[in-house]
C-alpha cells in the first residue's frame, strides 16, 4: 500500500469549514496525487508497499478479503481524526490481472465477478468507523496496451470491458452508499480508449504527478461540495 498524508492546515483562506488531513491509500496509483502537498502546505509520509494476508492489501479484491481489517490502522494513521478524509485508490489491478483469471479460467460471470468485488471492497470501506472520516473512492484508471516492466493479463479490449464495468458499478453503489466518487475516467483516456500518452511517461501505466490537474480539481470540487467553499484548484498554484 502507498499512503500519502496531506497536513491539516489546507489553505484555511478558501476552507473554511474543512481543517482535516486528507489522506491517499492504495495501490502504486496513489502517487498521481503527488503534487498536492505542495498546493495544501502539507507532508508526505513516505509511501511503502506489502502485499499478502500479512501485509496491506494492493487490489480491490485484498481489501474486501481483509475486510477493512488492514487498511487503516492506528500505526499507518496515527493523525486521523474526525473530519479527515480519505482517497481509497484501489482497482488496477484487479482490472489489469485478476479480473481476467476469474471469467476465463475459473469460467465465473464477469458480471458477477465484478459485482463481488465492488460489493466487498465498498463493505470494508463502509466498515471503517474508528472515526467520523469523509471516504472518497478513487475510479480505476484507463488501462494502456502494454508496459515496459509488467506483462497484463487480458487483452487490451478485456481490460476496457472490465474497467468500464468497474467504474459504472463503483459509480453507482458509491452514491448508494453516500460514498464519494472521484471519477476522470473520460477525462483520461485517448480516441482508442488507453490512459491518454500525454499523461504519463511512454509505457509507464501512471499518470504523472506534473499531469495530475484534473485529478486535483475533481477533488477539490468535491471538498468545495461538502463544504460549501471555494476550493479551486488552480487558485492553489
Amino acid at each position: 500500500v502507498f499512503v500519502l498524508c496531506f497536513g491539516s492546515n489546507i489553505h484555511s483562506n478558501e476552507i473554511k469549514n474543512f481543517s482535516g488531513n486528507i489522506f491517499i491509500i492504495g495501490d502504486s496509483h496513489t502517487t498521481a496525487f503527488a503534487r498536492l502537498p505542495k498546493h495544501l502546505n502539507g507532508k508526505i509520509i513516505q509511501p511503502f508497499y506489502k502485499m499478502g494476508k500479512s501485509g496491506h492489501p494492493a487490489s480491490m479484491y485484498g481489501v474486501g478479503r481483509d475486510n477493512a481489517e488492514n487498511i487503516v490502522s492506528e500505526s499507518d494513521f496515527g493523525l486521523l481524526q474526525d473530519g479527515d478524509a480519505i482517497v481509497f485508490c484501489y482497482g488496477y489491478v484487479d482490472v489489469n490481472w485478476l479480473i481476467w483469471k476469474q471469467v476465463n479460467i475459473k469460467e465465473r460471470n464477469l458480471d458477477q465477478v465484478v459485482e463481488d468485488l465492488v460489493e466487498k471492497y465498498l463493505s470494508a470501506i463502509s466498515n471503517i468507523t474508528e472515526k467520523n472520516i469523509i471516504k472518497i473512492v478513487y475510479n480505476v484508471l484507463p488501462p494502456i496496451y502494454d508496459c515496459s516492466y509488467c506483462k497484463f493479463i487480458g487483452t487490451f479490449i478485456d481490460r476496457i470491458t472490465y474497467s468500464n464495468k468497474m467504474n459504472t458499478m463503483l459509480a453507482r453503489e458509491c452514491a448508494n452508499r453516500k460514498i464519494e466518487f472521484l471519477d476522470v475516467y473520460a477525462a483520461c483516456c485517448d480516441e482508442t480508449g488507453q490512459l491518454s500518452a500525454e499523461l504519463r511517461d511512454g509505457e509507464d501505466c501512471h499518470i504523472k504527478p506534473s499531469s495530475n490537474d484534473i485529478i486535483l480539481e475533481n477533488l477539490c470540487g468535491i471538498l468545495s461540495r461538502l463544504f460549501s467553499d471555494k476550493f479551486i484548484f488552480h487558485e492553489l498554484k
